[in-house]
């Protein structure tokens, strides 16, 4: 089981884009210090995480997000119940449409250099 982080710092995205502004230009304040090392242990514990094998990626999004109260079958139930009752039936076929469904249209006959109705594939070793 991988081990916690010692200490947890809470951060506003504000807070860590200034953050990675400064990383940026080199000039590190004394209090971000304690955060990067924090986010160093951080790393470290996924790090142990991943190697360890144990952690699934389920186990692993529990254990960075937390685990899911609510899930969309469950708060839509009503919904989804709704939408599958108003479905019409799939219609039967393979959705192709012959010549004849195309009333008005001319058929074209384009004939092949070198190959033939009924020959096998050139590729196609024997």
């Amino acid at each position: 089981m991988p081990v916690k982080p010692t200490r947890r710092i809470q951060l506003t995205g504000k807070q860590l884009k200034a953050l990675q502004g400064r990383i940026k230009e080199r000039r590190l304040a004394e209090d971000d210090w304690q955060i990067v090392e924090a986010l160093a242990e951080t790393v470290e514990c996924l790090n142990q995480a991943i190697a360890e094998k144990d952690a699934s990626l389920g186990r692993l999004c529990k254990y960075l997000l937390g685990a899911p109260t609510e899930t969309a079958k469950n708060v839509l139930k009503h919904i989804i119940k709704e939408e599958v009752d108003s479905h019409k039936p799939k219609a039967k076929g393979h959705g192709r449409n012959p010549a004849v469904a195309y009333p008005g249209s001319d058929r074209v006959v384009i004939d092949h250099a070198t190959l033939n109705r009924g020959d096998l594939c050139p590729r196609q070793s024997l």
